[in-house]
């Protein structure tokens, strides 16, 4: 689950669940991420321009076919326009938007059925650039992630005053911030963990 709203990761509410009503899949957990690595672009504008997203993924039962990606958008974020592409060894299914949210839920096929304990490797992107300008990028997980890594890229045009990480325990947490990050030499803040556990981790930025 993706989503960067300062006050909160974790949640959705009705809208989720509503989504998750129109494809049921999204409730079951069919697979165990193994890795996953996502690369934000911010652009001039402040904007999440969009994310690309790399997952190596395990069955955890026969004929898993497909992983369901979460989006929900800034404020200002025109789900109608946000396009989800396949790029490596996978396709993209079925997409539901929610129609008053900044929502939506996407198939990624993997275009073969795996076994239980199968690895298969997955890339996608999401492309948005339609919200308000964000103040942080954060990723919401329902179960344990062996490693996780964040990126997030800032245009030399409009570069945050501070960048920090932050982490989610629960839905009526507050997010805490965990430290600073500094930009490298190519504008990108980076945060890596393993075992991860259920909730949110993130970075966040002062404009």
């Amino acid at each position: 689950m993706k989503q960067r709203r300062p006050e909160t990761v974790i949640g959705g509410g009705n809208a989720m669940r509503e989504l998750c009503d129109r494809m049921p899949l999204a409730r079951e957990h069919q697979l165990d991420i193994v890795t996953q690595q996502v690369t934000a672009t911010i652009d001039k504008l402040g904007r999440d321009a969009g994310h690309d997203v790399s997952m190596l993924v395990r069955a955890r039962r026969d004929g898993v076919d497909r992983h369901i990606a979460l989006f929900r958008g800034d404020p200002g974020c025109d789900i109608d326009a946000v396009r989800v592409i396949a790029y490596r060894d996978c396709m993209i299914g079925q997409i539901v938007r929610h129609p008053t949210e900044p929502m939506l839920l996407a198939e990624v096929l993997f275009g073969t059925t795996l076994a239980q304990g199968d690895n298969h490797l997955i890339e996608f992107e999401v492309i948005d650039g339609t919200s308000e300008p964000a103040t942080c990028y954060g990723q919401g997980f329902r179960y344990p992630v062996e490693h996780y890594t964040l990126q997030v890229r800032f245009d030399p045009d409009l570069l945050p005053q501070r960048v920090f990480r932050f982490a989610q325990s629960r839905l009526d947490t507050d997010l805490q911030e965990t430290g600073d990050i500094t930009l490298n030499n190519w504008l990108t803040a980076q945060l890596s963990h393993s075992q991860v556990e259920p909730g949110a981790l993130g970075i966040g930025w002062q404009w």
